[in-house]
């Protein structure tokens, strides 16, 4: 009963984090910021050592990005936004492989 609880829970705060904005309260917070902190400190050696493989730095990224999302978002929009064009592209083209599909 736990679990599927837990399961609801989530599943509300996600769709409320996502449309709403809403976030748990600071308190609830902080392990994972003190946790994605950690992270980005980790992740720092890899993600400036230009002597790593393309394939670790690219690693580095991905991780840094998954712990610290709003400094992605923040980074994607001073750019220009690439990130949110390639998957409005991506979206487009597999909207028209669809429609093609229909129509073959």
């Amino acid at each position: 009963m736990k679990f599927l609880a837990g399961l609801v829970f989530g599943a509300i705060m996600s769709f409320a984090y996502v449309r709403y904005n809403l976030e748990l309260p600071a308190v609830f917070q902080f392990p994972g910021l003190v946790q994605n902190a950690a992270i980005a400190t980790a992740v720092d050696a890899d993600l400036y050592d230009l002597d790593k493989p393309p394939a670790d730095r690219q690693r580095a990224l991905e991780v840094y990005f998954q712990a610290q999302p709003k400094k992605a978002a923040e980074i994607d929009w001073k750019a220009g936004s690439p990130f949110l064009t390639a998957l409005y592209k991506r979206w487009a083209t597999r909207q028209a492989r669809q429609l093609k599909g229909q129509w073959t």
